[in-house]
């Protein structure tokens, strides 16, 4: 296909400055996102029903055309736009992709440690080498090659086999089922039979059954959606095979992680043995979870990072210009002197973010600004996962959602479900807060006045999803922020904000500061304890009538009471928001 060492050298370049990337890189070519999701698709190329896969080995843009039922076709990314008929061939696919319109890594990665994996026959010969690339930030790369030095699909004598295989094919044991060879050997170096199969999670062959007929397995998966969906497929292929297959779900793992985590973090095997011998039928425990199971589980909750901001998924509303922006790039601007933000000023161009963002210089804050995130189902997923891998923040802010997130509004409140809900799964996957911004319309002569929630744009369901939901409204010369989440009661915050920050309206009457400020004062003085009209006028220096007035209105509020006429005035039950 490369006729000259000059195409050669670019394709090689192609390749180092994308791969991992591919997926954003092909749709903004023009191929369809929802294609390249490495699931069976019709192919973009020559249509069918379902032909196509886009499996990206190695991070390589790797896919596989069936051609309807004839002779497969396979390549990398660069063959795909030519497969795709975006381009001619090869050398048109790398003149479209250097032409400076896709999106590339923001820095080139670079190798920290290369280990091989050896799989072995029964009778310890060599029959496969996985070779695995840890990068700088924690992405790593994946390669194959058979005994005989050729890939895998390439080598017509190669069979699957399960790692570790001469270490318990002759035992009588338990074998632990993980999910990558590193987690393999972390159990063996415990003195426990572990196995995994190559290529990772999704990728369990069938060829690999036959050595667990009559087995007892224990399916021990990563803490997150992707391994809870391996060791479903591992179990179903070894159903009626395998003697019995259990599930162990290690306990306080952090999101992400495996259990080579937790033996790097001092895991024991006789830890180890004991969760293993209390591990649940995997069928079993597919039926749900016992209220026992849920209250032995050890639950870390994680601490707000901001004190208006709970932990969790927020989703902050208000009206245009309401401040929303400057609101979070204050908070941003407490949150990162200590902690990691990933902020995704989707709003701004670079003179405006520059503008508004350069009293932050010095903080632990990484910007993406307009036009560098794609929406969720054009690429924008892979783009912020990715970021997310690298970045390891403790905070994503979404200025604004709807540059985000995929279009769902036609489809009615189940397509905002699924447009919301999917961002948030990929937050809580990665174990971080995030705080969306949206837009809320204006008050209506209709709306609840007590209700502010009820003013988001859009369906309800982007009510429902979130874990928190805020509204900042404008009242005066300050602002009140409404909370309402899950986990944590009603509150309302009152607030000034200006070029030093956040200033918090504190007192017994912060609700009233800037409204009503003599009531405001009058809450701040009771709160110290009751007291009575004339006690009250004799401290702020006002007139009975004046302060009778005052009192009267305050206890129509529900505010402050008192048992009879002449009493001294108390604070009610409730009456401090």
């Amino acid at each position: 296909m490369f006729s000259v060492l000059t195409d050669s050298a670019r394709f090689d370049d192609a390749h180092r400055k994308h791969d991992g990337n591919w997926r954003a890189v092909l749709s903004a070519l023009g191929i369809p996102s929802n294609l390249l999701d490495g699931q069976h698709h019709p192919c973009p190329g020559c249509g069918g029903k379902d032909r196509f896969r886009f499996d990206d080995k190695d991070g390589r843009g790797t896919w596989i055309c069936g051609q309807g039922g004839g002779k497969p076709l396979a390549g990398d990314a660069l063959d795909l736009l030519v497969h795709a008929g975006r381009v001619q061939d090869a050398r048109d696919a790398l003149q479209l992709i250097g032409a400076g319109n896709v999106p590339v890594a923001t820095r080139q990665r670079s190798a920290t440690l290369k280990t091989d994996y050896s799989y072995l026959l029964e009778d310890g010969s060599l029959s496969l080498t996985v070779t695995r690339v840890d990068y700088d930030g924690g992405s790593k790369k994946f390669s194959q090659k058979t005994a005989r030095g050729l890939t895998p699909t390439k080598d017509p004598e190669h069979r699957w086999l399960p790692y570790r295989l001469p270490d318990w094919a002759e035992e009588d044991c338990n074998v632990l089922i993980v999910e990558g060879e590193k987690c393999a050997d972390a159990v063996h170096g415990l003195g426990l039979a572990a196995t995994t199969n190559a290529g990772g999670a999704g990728n369990w062959q069938t060829d690999l059954a036959p050595y667990f007929v009559d087995r007892d397995v224990v399916l021990i998966p990563d803490n997150d959606a992707a391994g809870e969906r391996h060791i479903a497929d591992v179990a179903g292929k070894l159903r009626g095979v395998a003697a019995s297959i259990r599930v162990l779900r290690i306990p306080s793992l952090e999101p992400k992680a495996d259990v080579a985590d937790w033996v790097a973090g001092g895991g024991t095997v006789d830890a180890l043995e004991a969760m293993v011998a209390g591990a649940k039928d995997f069928f079993e425990s597919a039926a749900g979870m016992s209220i026992d199971e849920l209250c032995s589980l050890e639950i870390v909750r994680r601490e707000p990072l901001h004190r208006f901001f709970p932990a969790g998924f927020t989703l902050l509303g208000g009206a245009p210009k309401s401040g929303k922006s400057m609101l979070m790039e204050a908070a941003v601007g407490e949150i990162a002197t200590t902690r990691r933000v990933l902020y995704l000023a989707l709003e701004y161009n670079a003179l405006i973010a520059k503008e508004r963002m350069a009293g932050l210089r010095g903080r632990h804050l990484r910007l993406f600004l307009e036009g560098q995130v794609p929406r969720f189902d054009e690429g924008g997923r892979e783009a912020l996962d990715r970021a997310i891998r690298e970045y390891k923040p403790a905070l994503l802010v979404i200025d604004t959602l709807g540059r985000l997130k995929r279009p769902g509004a036609e489809k009615g409140y189940e397509g905002e479900t699924l447009a919301l809900n999917e961002i948030k799964l990929l937050v809580d996957d990665a174990g971080i807060d995030c705080v969306a911004l949206h837009h809320t319309r204006k008050r209506s002569i209709h709306d609840d006045a007590n209700d502010p929630f009820e003013r988001f744009l859009g369906s309800q369901a982007l009510a429902a999803v979130p874990d928190n939901l805020m509204v900042l409204d404008v009242e005066s010369d300050r602002r009140v922020l409404h909370l309402r989440g899950r986990l944590c009661r009603p509150e309302r915050f009152y607030f000034q904000i200006d070029a030093d920050g956040l200033h918090e309206l504190n007192g017994a009457g912060a609700d009233l500061r800037g409204v009503a400020d003599i009531q405001a004062t009058i809450l701040d003085l009771l709160k110290e304890g009751p007291a009575t009209q004339a006690e009250i006028g004799d401290e702020l220096g006002l007139d009975k009538g004046n302060v009778s007035r005052y009192c009267r209105t305050l206890a129509e509020k529900g505010k402050i009471w008192r048992p009879r006429r002449g009493a001294p005035w108390s604070i009610a039950e409730g009456g401090l928001c």
